[in-house]
């Protein structure tokens, strides 16, 4: 029994404590948002000196949320996009590489297809054009807010 109570009041103890330590903490945050809009500084968007959200919140970059609904929507078309130029960029163009050789078989004779070897620069256009769309497209990302990380996810800026 003397345990019990022992437990109930260290409870009792610990909730007050943490809900002191939130009500502080939550007063500090105002304060120090107060003082950086004096400084000229801003709130976020959405939140008042005293740390209540408005009902007509925008995210933190200015974007209503349905623009942000739309860029979100935009820029996941893009990355769609962007994995096919990745693909294309980053693809052998060996395998359409043929060497024009000497055949000592043919009298000396150059031997090999330049219409292999056209497919050679076609592939190798190919992949610079590609390079060049992955350039464009990322700054279009970056307009949206957004960008690509390594794996190919898409991470908002």
């Amino acid at each position: 029994m003397k345990n019990i109570i022992i437990y109930i009041l260290g409870t009792t103890v610990l909730v007050g404590g943490a809900f002191l330590f939130l009500q502080n903490k939550k007063k500090q945050d105002a304060n120090k948002l107060a003082e950086l809009d004096k400084l000229g500084g801003t709130t976020p968007s959405g939140t008042t000196p005293s740390g209540t959200t408005s009902n007509l919140s925008t995210t933190s970059d200015g974007v209503a949320p349905s623009d942000a609904n739309l860029n979100l929507a935009n820029a996941t078309v893009l990355v769609g996009k962007r994995a096919g130029l990745v693909s294309t960029a980053s693809k052998s163009c060996l395998q359409s590489f043929n060497p024009v050789t000497i055949n000592p078989a043919m009298g000396g004779m150059f031997s090999g297809s330049s219409s292999n070897n056209n497919t050679y620069h076609l592939c190798i256009a190919s992949k610079q054009g590609a390079k060049e769309q992955l350039v464009e497209l990322d700054k279009k990302l970056a307009g949206l807010g957004y960008k690509v990380d390594a794996i190919g996810q898409l991470v908002k800026i």
